[in-house]
């Protein structure tokens, strides 16, 4: 995932989803997937269908790892609805990180700050990345450090306070010396990255500008 190859998973997800309906983390998940690729329609039928039965979870040992996907999820399309729903669970759990039982994902803390983010919480979506990003970098987990960074840089031109601005494009910078490093194709993307096309829509948060275009501090 850290290189940006989700849309290859797609179909893989699709299949376990025909194969096993009653598993609803494999909705989560393909909703997580279809918005690092930008599949917007596909991201709104989904997380539309997940807040109708609120996103509720059959496996117990999942919940946690499915209410995180899908925040991220709705930051990508902005739905404040299911933002609502999911930041208080979340926050909850803000020491945890998201796990499945082959990988390990974000910190809590980090899709609480995306959900906060949804909902226009400024300040409180800065205090949860921050919170994530110093985990990521307590784990020296780089991608992960780096898709904090990005949605902590967001969050920040968001709330355009004081320093705000200036403090994001050094997020951004250092996220992305390590993403043209090492490949990862997501994190380049969701910085803007001006040796790219243009930025999909969302990957480690939602992205609306490009570093290089930020204005100045008032």
């Amino acid at each position: 995932m850290d290189e940006g190859v989700a849309r290859s998973l797609l179909p893989i997800i699709e299949q376990s989803i025909a194969e096993d309906p009653q598993v609803a983390v494999f909705r989560s998940v393909l909703a997580w997937a279809s918005a690092l690729e930008a599949s917007t329609d596909a991201v709104v039928a989904l997380v539309t269908e997940a807040r109708g039965g609120g996103f509720g979870e059959t496996n117990p040992e999942f919940w946690l790892f499915a209410q995180a996907l899908w925040a991220e999820a709705s930051h990508s399309i902005g739905d404040v609805g299911s933002a609502e729903v999911l930041a208080p669970r979340l926050e909850r759990w803000c020491d945890q990180m998201a796990l499945n039982a082959g990988a390990v994902f974000c910190s809590i803390s980090y899709y609480a700050g995306l959900a906060r983010h949804t909902l226009g919480d400024l300040d409180l979506a800065v205090e949860h990345l921050q919170q994530a990003s110093m985990t990521h970098r307590g784990l020296r987990a780089r991608f992960l450090t780096s898709c904090s960074d990005v949605a902590l840089a967001e969050a920040l031109v968001d709330r355009a306070g004081p320093d705000d601005h200036m403090r994001a494009s050094e997020l951004i910078a250092a996220a992305l010396a390590v993403a043209d490093e090492a490949g990862y194709g997501y994190v380049q993307r969701s910085a803007g990255n001006p040796e790219l096309d243009d930025p999909i829509g969302h990957s480690c948060g939602s992205t609306r500008w490009l570093c290089r275009e930020m204005p100045p501090d008032p």
